[in-house]
């Protein structure tokens, strides 16, 4: 007798493909911070939204400078650019989905 496991077919998992309209402009606030980081103490950067320490992330190796910043108590992400020494917060999902309907 044979387990139903081996019998079962593996999932298939089809790829998403997306289509984008031209891209469009759309204005909204942003909150911008200078300096950062603080030469004493490069190695936190506090959340524009709640005031607590990020986890920094840095998606690309060949931009070492340029980092993401996630916030793990208010869940507000930020882009970081340590050779220019600003921290922009970027807009939450609400705010991406305003932008959206703007469109």
């Amino acid at each position: 007798m044979q387990s139903s496991l081996s019998s079962a077919r593996p999932l298939e998992r089809t790829a998403m493909s997306f289509v984008f309209p031209r891209p469009r402009t759309v204005l909204f606030p942003l909150a911008v911070s200078l300096p950062w980081p603080a030469p004493e103490d490069s190695a936190e950067a506090p959340c524009l939204a709640c005031g607590e320490p990020l986890t920094l992330h840095q998606p690309d190796v060949n931009a070492p400078e340029r980092l993401l910043g996630t916030c793990d108590d208010c869940g507000a992400w930020h882009l970081i650019d340590t050779d220019r020494a600003v921290t922009v917060l970027l807009p939450n999902a609400d705010g991406l989905r305003d932008a959206g309907d703007a469109i």
